[in-house]
């Protein structure tokens, strides 16, 4: 959406209104191009490192709990398969995390080595962005399979209902 602050013909109005010259425009760009780079990567940070402490040690002590009783209950054929099921998904999903995480940094990490403030802003637009998105919602899945003790982060349904 910045873009459109570089196109003469869409700022025409404001040029001509008095409301902004082509220099205050370019800088309002510039500004404005900034703080987003700096935003999603301090957004991106932020994930990388909430997910990094909470969410993957909160799903790494639920597999290891789920993966003893699976043990336990190995006799036991139905029992056992709804356990390895559990086992499974929560094991998939941590992969997509730190697979997630792995990605994310790799990728600020790209955008920052960029020189030029637009490919950078496109970049982390492009696929810093989406990659938060699928690591968030695996973290959202993982979260409905760990135990509340375990998950040292408000759960959703605490945050929309006080107990």
């Amino acid at each position: 959406a910045l873009e459109v602050l570089r196109n003469p013909g869409r700022t025409a109005f404001l040029r001509e209104a008095g409301v902004f010259t082509d220099r205050e425009l370019a800088s309002r760009y510039v500004v404005a191009l900034e703080r987003y780079i700096k935003q999603v990567t301090l957004e991106a940070e932020t994930l990388v490192e909430m997910l990094s402490t909470h969410v993957i040690p909160a799903g790494e002590k639920q597999l290891a709990e789920s993966a003893t009783a699976l043990s336990a209950v190995e006799s036991v054929p139905a029992a056992a398969r709804a356990l390895e099921g559990r086992v499974k998904a929560i094991g998939t999903l941590l992969g997509e995390l730190v697979t997630g995480c792995d990605r994310i940094h790799k990728l600020v990490g790209e955008a920052e080595g960029t020189h030029d403030e637009t490919k950078c802003a496109r970049k982390l637009a492009d696929e810093v962005r989406p990659a938060m998105a699928a690591a968030r919602r695996a973290a959202d899945r993982l979260e409905r399979l760990v135990d509340d003790e375990a998950w040292s982060l408000p759960k959703y349904r605490e945050m929309l209902f006080v107990k």
